[in-house]
């Protein structure tokens, strides 16, 4: 069977608030389920606002998912970054 990938985005022309970024990744996730997809990860930078919703959405080191609608979302900050912060870190 062929795996099927897609990808949500959206684009802003300054920074996001908050709470409008943590209804954006909820309602996504909700947005994929009704086309049919599982979206099982969500995964993006280490900006202030992205690390804020992280917090407020409750995924820790230990903990690194959600739910939306009693269903587990994990969430990563995007690797290339994290190596980078390592390189960064170690200079």
């Amino acid at each position: 069977m062929e795996a099927i990938h897609r990808i949500l985005l959206y684009l802003s022309s300054r920074p996001t608030k908050v709470r409008v970024l943590q209804h954006l990744v909820i309602e996504s996730v909700r947005q994929a389920r009704a086309l049919g997809l599982t979206p099982k990860l969500v995964i993006w930078d280490q900006g202030s606002n992205n690390r804020a919703v992280t917090q407020r959405l409750g995924v820790t080191s230990q903990d690194t998912y959600f739910f939306v609608d009693g269903e587990k979302v994990f969430l990563i900050f995007d690797p290339p970054h994290l190596i980078k912060n390592v390189r960064n870190n170690l200079k």
